[in-house]
């Protein structure tokens, strides 16, 4: 067998065999008349040096290995989709197994699945099969089937339409695991299903469930530091007698709302009385909040249209 400028991958592969991982010095044998060089300091790479013209070749044994994808069988809660072009989408899903994942799927797929909006709408939960490789961004879905969508019961609620688009883009922008997390992901699936679920003080429901998103992504605020007049370092995250030398910061009053939101489970939702002024002064403190430790947070686009609902 004559070897040129690269040498066939079953050449390889009997140059391989041949290697002996205890060695302290190079191993030399010889194959059509090179000269094979197995070197311990390289042990997936071999020299092949031909005294016929003074040529080295350099081979890596690992090129010719084959990359196995692993198969995973997740459940997933979908919270974005972008065009990628005319004929396919990027859809970003939180998995329950594999974390924070991007898949591209395909119109045509899409037409498979119904081509319906509340099957890749934000927050349909899905069970899926995901084809890719460790390390990897990108996922193929193999499968997938529609577990439950908020979209089917929000579409009669405006309302709850828009907390489903603020709550899957503030998850998109906020989540960035690549890696199981079950505390995180039964709070996501959990709150799905209350949001669902509540009647009595649902306008609120998404300032409280950004509160508890902060306190699992790390930010926990002292409830049990506030008195009456104090003030709220938002900068900070805490309360305070004051004074405050910069503008992030809530007023007295608006402390007060803020400790009435901490300080109340889902259940007691319609315990907690806001109107539309005092509940849009407390998302933008906790937006503010999240943007000076989370820059990637950016303004969301969700939040203006949820800011003219509910009275």
């Amino acid at each position: 067998m004559e070897l040129s400028g690269c040498a066939p991958p079953i050449a390889l592969a009997s140059f391989a065999c041949t290697r002996s991982q205890d060695l302290k010095r190079p191993h030399f044998c010889r194959f059509a008349g090179a000269k094979i060089v197995f070197s311990s300091i390289w042990p997936n790479f071999l020299i092949v040096f031909r005294p016929t013209n003074s040529i080295f070749y350099g081979f890596s044994l690992l090129l010719h290995t084959k990359m196995t994808n692993s198969i995973c069988k997740t459940k997933g809660i979908v919270l974005s989709t972008v065009p990628y072009n005319d004929r396919a989408r990027f859809v970003h899903i939180y998995t329950e197994q594999l974390g924070k994942v991007s898949c591209k799927i395909t119109l045509s797929r899409l037409h498979r699945n119904g081509g319906q909006r509340p099957f890749y709408a934000p927050l349909s939960m899905l069970e899926l099969v995901l084809e890719g490789r460790a390390g990897q961004d990108l996922w193929q879905i193999k499968e997938a089937s529609l577990l439950c969508s908020p979209y089917t019961v929000s579409m009669l609620d405006p309302g709850k339409t828009a907390q489903c688009l603020y709550m899957a883009e503030l998850l998109d922008r906020t989540i960035r695991e690549v890696e199981a997390n079950p505390r995180l992901w039964r709070f996501v699936s959990q709150s799905i299903e209350l949001l669902q679920l509540t009647q009595q003080g649902s306008a609120n429901f998404h300032l409280l469930f950004t509160t508890r998103l902060c306190y699992l992504i790390g930010f926990h605020v002292d409830n049990s530091a506030w008195h009456e007049g104090m003030l709220f370092d938002i900068s900070e995250g805490i309360y305070t007698a004051g004074p405050i030398y910069h503008p992030y910061y809530l007023t007295a009053d608006s402390a007060c709302w803020l400790h009435q939101l901490l300080d109340t489970r889902f259940s007691d939702l319609g315990s907690l009385h806001l109107n539309r002024q005092q509940r849009n002064v407390l998302l933008d403190m906790m937006l503010t909040f999240l943007r000076i430790h989370l820059p990637e947070v950016g303004t969301l686009r969700s939040v203006e249209v949820l800011k003219e609902l509910f009275d």
